[in-house]
């Protein structure tokens, strides 16, 4: 079944019967910390974090500047793993710093 089959059972009646999310003032003042940890085969480590304020205008900002990338041309051609699409994910997370994202990827960065 493809997408538009499956939604084309969501009328605004749908929309507006789920319960409502958090205000605008909690989103705004709500903080979020992603951590990730990757070991290589011989036991490398490295660490990470992404951290914010209001994660669903983080996630909004995210798609955006994913669709922005896709469309000018610097996304591989095909499906490609989330790491293959982009330049780095240095790259992709500084992109993200003018909306109040911190990041650090290291090999000490939870300690």
């Amino acid at each position: 079944m493809d997408l538009v089959t499956l939604l084309s059972g969501v009328t605004e009646e749908v929309v507006m019967s789920t319960p409502p999310g958090p205000t605008e003032e909690i989103r705004s003042t709500s903080r979020f910390t992603i951590l990730v940890q990757a070991v290589s085969k011989n036991g490398d480590v490295v660490e990470g974090y992404v951290r914010a304020t209001n994660i669903y205008k983080v996630t909004a900002v995210m798609a955006i500047e994913t669709a922005l990338r896709i469309v000018g041309d610097q996304v591989p051609k095909g499906a490609v793993a989330p790491s293959e699409a982009f330049k780095s994910a240095e790259d992709f997370l500084d992109a993200l710093n003018e909306f109040g994202v911190e990041w650090r990827i290291g090999t000490d960065t939870l300690a």
